[in-house]
């Protein structure tokens, strides 16, 4: 039986201002009519039926979920009570999954990625799906880059496993953080890095004996909140475990030190929408190379992307420029200043009378 772990926490910072607080990206039809969310649980049709899918999210998001995933029952949407990163998400999620069926195999999803050829997705999950059944490994999902990106992790591939299955696996030799643009470029010229996906498949019972292993108190933890799923100590009882977690990622925690680490390629289009430079792979551009998805006119500009929820941009003698408008806010940024929108967030979060713009 395979299961879906659907992540839904993150608030899509570098995507601001349409991505807020109180609507993070994956909650915005960023890519068509449906949100990010919907479209996330919509390609899983046909592989995952909608009572083994579990959506892990913050709290104050599990009503909005709730209200765009109607198919989805209220007790199989888990809000944490704050964030503690994707190690202790995960293993939420999988205490719930592993409760319910102690063999299962469990697919880790984003909420807000991009994800074209579904049937070719699909296809490439029940092979991962197989080799995670199989041969007991932890499957992470990897994209051959198309260009030297310095906002997804890299992963370094090691042998070439043997299978019969239509996806290609290679062990994994090691996972690498986002890299500088040089960095990036060597990885993009050497053959052997793939993108990280953060797309992982695996047998509940192997990651719950990898937590055991590599972070026994997440573990630990996971143990107390499994005896209290279905009682009215529920809730208090994730909120007492994560009160005394660290925040690791998933990759930190468990897949850079367990043994029996797999990367099947992944040969559907792929990308994590992480910043508004993302946009320019889904934006048709004109004859120079502007972007917009609105009422859009210009003079003597180019290598731009407009962006705006309702209205007009109109630019003159500018280039390489992102210009984003929602609401009461306006972003300006260059091009290669994409992944920085963070840092301003960060920065407006402290100022007192900026703050309210991120809401």
């Amino acid at each position: 039986m395979i299961y879906a772990l659907i992540l839904a926490g993150g608030r899509g910072e570098r995507l601001w201002p349409y991505s807020r607080i109180s609507r993070p990206k994956h909650l915005l039809p960023l890519l068509g009519d449906m949100t990010m969310i919907q479209q996330t649980v919509a390609r899983l049709k046909g592989l995952v039926s909608d009572e083994n899918i579990f959506v892990i999210t913050e709290g104050g998001q599990k009503a909005a979920i709730e209200q765009q995933l109607p198919q989805i029952k209220p007790a199989q949407i888990v809000p944490e009570p704050f964030g503690r990163n994707t190690a202790a998400a995960v293993a939420l999620g999988a205490v719930y999954i592993e409760r319910k069926d102690p063999d299962g195999v469990m697919i880790v999803l984003s909420s807000d990625h991009f994800i074209d050829k579904t049937e070719i997705f699909q296809r490439t999950l029940r092979d991962c799906a197989k080799m995670a059944r199989e041969e007991d490994s932890l499957v992470i999902m990897g994209v051959k880059p198309t260009y030297p990106n310095t906002g997804y992790g890299y992963i370094k591939i090691g042998d070439e496993l043997g299978s019969d299955a239509d996806t290609k696996f290679w062990r994994v030799g090691s996972f690498k953080e986002k890299p500088d643009f040089e960095t990036a470029k060597e990885y993009f010229e050497g053959g052997d890095y793939f993108w990280n996906t953060g797309m992982f498949i695996w047998k509940t019972a192997a990651i719950m004996n990898e937590f055991e292993r590599h972070m026994p108190k997440l573990y630990g933890g996971c143990l107390q909140i499994r005896e209290a799923i279905g009682a009215e100590r529920e809730q208090k009882t994730i909120e007492e475990v994560y009160t005394s977690l660290d925040r690791v990622p998933i990759d930190i925690g468990i897949m850079e030190k367990a043994g029996n680490v797999v990367m099947g390629r992944a040969d559907f289009d792929w990308d994590d929408i992480g910043s508004w430079l993302s946009m320019e792979n889904h934006i048709s551009a004109d004859s120079n190379h502007n972007m917009s998805n609105c009422d859009f006119e210009q003079i003597d500009s180019k290598n731009l992307i407009a962006i705006n929820e309702d209205g007009f941009v109109g630019a003159i003698g500018v280039e390489d420029i992102i210009v984003v408008k929602s609401g009461d806010a306006v972003l300006v940024c260059h091009r290669d200043r994409a992944q920085d929108v963070k840092k301003l967030v960060e920065k407006m979060a402290k100022n007192t009378k900026c703050a309210r713009y991120l809401e």
